[in-house]
Formats: structure tokens, sequence, C-alpha cells
């Protein structure tokens, strides 16, 4: 592959990677104690299922 420029900056990615990159915080005390919780999302649409698992 061929490429014409070297590091060319890219807002448009760079804002696209830091949204992907935030980490996922659950704060639950005592609520879900023992218990998984998967969650399920993209960046851009946001949180679309979360399930208690185990």
């Amino acid at each position: 592959m061929e490429v014409l420029e070297k590091n060319v900056a890219c807002p448009e990615l760079e804002e696209i990677l830091t949204e992907y990159r935030k980490p996922v915080v659950i704060k639950d005390d005592d609520l879900f104690f023992g218990h998984s919780i998967a969650v399920n999302g993209r960046p851009k649409k946001g949180l679309l299922s979360a399930d208690i698992e185990g």
C-alpha cells in the first residue's frame, strides 16, 4: 500500500477514537453484588442494551 502523506491529522477520526476509548464505570454499591453486568452499545448511538448475568 502506498502512503501519500504520513501522520496527517484527521479530527473526525480522532473524535471517534476518543469516544470509543472512554471507559465505562458502573458504581452500584451493593445493588448488583455477585452478578455480572453485560453492556452493549456504540459511541454514537449510546447504550443499546444491558443484562444482569449470573
